[in-house]
């Protein structure tokens, strides 16, 4: 009540006369006044801060603009700039550096979507337009031919001509012949949150989204995904059984890799997950499986994902950034590691077609084929029909730094968060609660009781004033704290 009062935000129509000038000023000073200032190096609570200049610039130019990004003739320059983003990402993420060049396109398609949650949802709501179709649920063109189609053994151009024959029209709902089986998403214990409330929007039943334990630093348990994938194909041995209906099947078609965990920062192994999401595939076709089995691995980097632009071995093998191309798509948050302002979201699918396919509704006074430019639309690719020049952001910060500054600026942040691990080191009060990852710092505070609770447990070894900075510390230990003196902890 007393900041409502103070800054004045509630609205009233006493008067129909306009404020005067300098008094709305004052309103607008008074919103800064009592927002957080979210840009002070004290501003710990959150994965962004400090607002990069150069964004900013950008976004007050494409905010004067006030325009759309569906169509190229509503908005041809953001067109273009968000297509050259999301080809340049594309090429970054999945092409090797060999076919890194202006020859090259990326084939794919990307979008810059309304934060990461939209993107989890979007990739999750393609993967299974995907399935269905390849398996005949969904309507087709005539010209696919076989609905039994293996992507991982198509060369480049068969696999073109595959997603080029994928439509959607009006028809589709009464052309469907069966129903399809309960498909089966899977997600680590350290996945966004917004994966369960996508499974939600999408209508899964909440058992079937199902979540994997990790290992202590956050990492994905992949001999328990794999032991999960083995026990839904254990109840696809009886598909073709006449007493067994489809719709009681359970169908793996979407794992979701966490890029950069909240809480722990952890990095899943890509590789590894995508290899038993193949295994499982090829497997159903030594089987002659009556079905196309397809799994859609997405690499969810919303915080993780902007070690995309660093140029270090070591981070980009902590991170498993070169891991990504081996996935079907990909998202970071330029608004969080890299300064952008909210929102900045990109999402990219290797895929051609991928997102046409699953969102695009046609509709004639928007996305007419005929029209100049139609062939650069990005509306239809997207389940919102207005879109805001988000690209721009992105843009500015790459053509001002370059791939070099952006890149230098993760590594920097990588830099700093050792020098931190380095301080907790010499301070006999801390102590790491998991390893620390490149952008992630788990540790606890333990006041003198809590300390010396700790060590007549003998969960911290007993220690004098000399040991500080010696190399045998035991803040290089990581501790599970017991949950009474965790409570008190939480009080302290």
């Amino acid at each position: 009540d007393s900041l409502q009062k103070r800054s004045t935000s509630q609205i009233r129509d006493e008067t129909t006369n306009n404020m005067r000038p300098e008094s709305f000023i004052d309103l607008l000073s008074l919103i800064q006044k009592y927002s957080v200032n979210t840009s002070h190096p004290y501003f710990f609570n959150q994965l962004f801060g400090s607002l990069d200049p150069i964004a900013l610039a950008a976004e007050i130019v494409a905010l004067s603009v006030n325009t759309s990004v569906y169509t190229y003739e509503t908005a041809p320059v953001f067109t273009l700039l968000e297509r050259e983003v999301m080809n340049q990402i594309g090429k970054l993420v999945f092409m090797d550096d060999d076919r890194d060049g202006d020859c090259n396109r990326f084939e794919g398609e990307g979008l810059m979507i309304p934060g990461g949650s939209l993107a989890n949802l979007t990739a999750m709501h393609a993967a299974r337009h995907r399935w269905k179709v390849m398996n005949g649920f969904n309507n087709y063109s005539a010209d696919r031919g076989n609905s039994k189609v293996d992507f991982d053994v198509l060369d480049s151009e068969e696999e073109k001509k595959f997603e080029d024959s994928f439509c959607v029209t009006e028809n589709t709902v009464q052309q469907l012949k069966k129903l399809p089986p309960r498909l089966v998403a899977f997600v680590s214990s350290e996945a966004h949150y917004s994966f369960s409330k996508s499974a939600r929007v999408l209508g899964m039943n909440d058992e079937d989204l199902i979540v994997i334990p990790t290992h202590p630093d956050g990492r994905m348990d992949v001999n328990m995904l794999e032991k999960n994938i083995a026990m839904l194909e254990d109840e696809q041995d009886g598909y073709g059984d006449s007493n067994q209906s489809i719709e009681t099947k359970r169908v793996p078609f979407f794992v979701a890799c966490t890029a950069g965990s909240t809480v722990r920062g952890s990095f899943d192994e890509i590789a590894e997950i995508v290899k038993v999401c193949r295994d499982y595939e090829s497997r159903g076709l030594k089987s002659g499986c009556q079905y196309d089995r397809s799994i859609w691995v997405h690499v969810d980097g919303a915080w993780g994902g902007s070690a995309i632009f660093s140029s270090r071995p070591e981070v980009r093998s902590d991170t498993h950034m070169d891991e990504i191309k081996l996935a079907d798509s990909f998202t970071f948050n330029p608004h969080k590691m890299l300064g952008a302002p909210q929102q900045t979201t990109a999402f990219i699918v290797r895929h051609r077609n991928a997102l046409r396919n699953a969102n695009a509704a046609g509709a004639k006074y928007l996305f007419d084929p005929r029209k100049n430019g139609a062939e650069y639309d990005l509306g239809d690719l997207s389940y919102t029909c207005g879109r805001r020049t988000d690209a721009v952001k992105l843009w500015a910060m790459w053509k001002y730094y370059g791939r070099l500054g952006l890149g230098a600026r993760v590594d920097q942040k990588v830099d700093e968060l050792q020098l931190f691990v380095d301080e907790l080191n010499r301070r006999q009060s801390f102590c790491l609660a998991c390893k620390p990852w490149p952008f992630n710092v788990n540790f606890f505070y333990f006041p003198p009781r809590i300390r010396d609770k700790l060590m007549e447990r003998g969960l911290i070894p007993f220690h004098d004033n000399n040991r500080i900075g010696n190399e045998e510390n035991w803040v290089h230990r990581f501790i599970e704290v017991p949950e009474d003196i965790a409570q008190e902890l939480a009080e302290v």
